[in-house]
């Protein structure tokens, strides 16, 4: 037990009775009698929940060298925290509702049920030369107004009569609906914002026609976050978007596989879901 009690960092508090333990110090506690005798299975539930960073990090480390380094002990953890499974776990399951969705490593996972990866965007803002030639192709002068019931006679001469339909409280064209309420907006805002969504288009369309099906997830003023479902190579994609950046006014971006927990999420909406429609069918 001494041993157990050493390497959990808990030799200063043996003489303290458990009861007067920190939730953390307890949970320590109880990893370290279940390593009494190096069982050959140990189970473990949640270990490192309430647990702040540091002595949760700390907690990883414990639980990494009981299961790899040594390998006396084999590690079946349960836990909510993806984060957590994805630190230790050498092969993983995802259960909803009682039932074993998947079992394999987190990137066999990843690649079965992530379905595609995700594309952050980040784009160039409009540079002033450029709003003011768009300005001026208006006919107007920086820093005037433009009245609300002249707002769509500005997009059509701009050629984006479509983006009418974003100018609404939950729409892209938020910020600028919220302006609107007082009767008139600056031009120079209208205008760039009007240029951030045409760049952003732009942006779209080159990536539904290299990548097939591109899903809009997350898109406020010239930031993009995009779902593309069709299974790329990761040098390939990097290689064209280094190629097209300037050209698409791309500041910065990144590319990822899916994560566990926005896999595991999605099992459980599914489950809703089916949960949904058998009550449905019950009740008629």
């Amino acid at each position: 037990m001494q041993s157990q009690l050493v390497e959990m960092n808990l030799k200063q508090y043996e003489d303290s009775l458990a009861g007067t333990y920190s939730g953390g110090n307890k949970r320590k506690l109880s990893v370290a009698i279940a390593m009494i005798g190096d069982p050959s299975v140990v189970f473990l539930d949640e270990p490192s929940t309430g647990m702040d960073p540091e002595a949760r990090r700390f907690m990883w480390n414990v639980i990494s060298r009981i299961s790899k380094e040594r390998k006396q002990s084999s590690v079946i953890l349960t836990t909510h925290s993806m984060e957590e499974a994805e630190a230790l776990a050498t092969k993983m399951g995802i259960m909803v509702n009682g039932n074993l969705k998947c079992l394999g490593t987190s990137q066999h996972i990843k690649n079965k049920f992530g379905g595609g990866y995700e594309v952050e965007v980040k784009l160039n803002l409009p540079t002033p030369a450029q709003v003011k030639q768009a300005i001026e192709f208006l006919g107007c002068q920086a820093g005037g107004f433009v009245e609300k019931n002249k707002v769509d006679e500005v997009l059509e001469k701009l050629g984006v009569a479509h983006l009418k339909q974003e100018i609404t409280q939950h729409g892209t064209g938020s910020m600028i609906f919220g302006e609107l309420q007082r009767g008139r907006i600056m031009i120079n805002l209208l205008v760039e914002w009007i240029l951030i969504e045409k760049n952003g288009s732009l942006l779209k369309s080159f990536l539904i026609e290299n990548f097939g099906e591109v899903k809009v997830l997350e898109h406020f003023q010239a930031f993009y976050r995009f779902k593309i479902a069709q299974k790329i190579s990761i040098g390939g994609f990097f290689g064209l978007l280094e190629m097209k950046k300037q050209e698409l006014n791309i500041l910065q971006y990144s590319f990822c596989q899916s994560t566990i927990e926005q896999i595991f999420n999605a099992f459980a909406a599914e489950e809703e879901v089916r949960d949904d429609q058998i009550a449905l069918n019950i009740q008629n």
